[in-house]
């Protein structure tokens, strides 16, 4: 009497080796994901503080200190402001201020997180050229 075993050829991946590789891609997307969103809200933040120096700098050269008149109005007729959109949002608004003549203060609106915010109070202002 012969007993003939027949060796099986499987082949592929067993289920636990499937969820080990899934679980590990799953822990790689989280990451890279947090990484993304990081850098997303950097890059608008960094943004933000370009337009904001742009536009300080634009009606500082028109109205060259005395800022009486000025409104945002004013500045996007003469064609001096074309671009006044908040990257989180909403715009920037140019505002006349109760002080006097001899300033002006720009003003956000859009929900804007709360790095970003800190991140817009520690930015080098004075030294830009662009406030003083």
């Amino acid at each position: 009497m012969y007993i003939y075993v027949k060796k099986l050829n499987q082949k592929g991946r067993s289920m636990i080796e499937m969820l080990g590789v899934l679980a590990i891609i799953g822990i790689l997307l989280s990451g890279g994901i947090a990484g993304y969103s990081k850098a997303m809200q950097s890059y608008k933040t960094n943004a933000l503080i370009e337009k904001i120096q742009t536009i300080a700098i634009q009606i500082r050269k028109t109205y060259k200190g005395n800022y009486e008149g000025l409104t945002g109005q004013n500045m996007i007729d003469s064609g001096k402001i074309s671009e006044r959109n908040n990257p989180f949002g909403g715009g920037i608004w140019i505002n006349p201020s109760a002080l006097g003549n001899s300033y002006f203060y720009l003003s956000t609106d859009g929900v804007i997180p709360a790095e970003a915010c800190v991140d817009l109070i520690m930015a080098d202002w004075g030294h830009s050229g662009v406030f003083g």
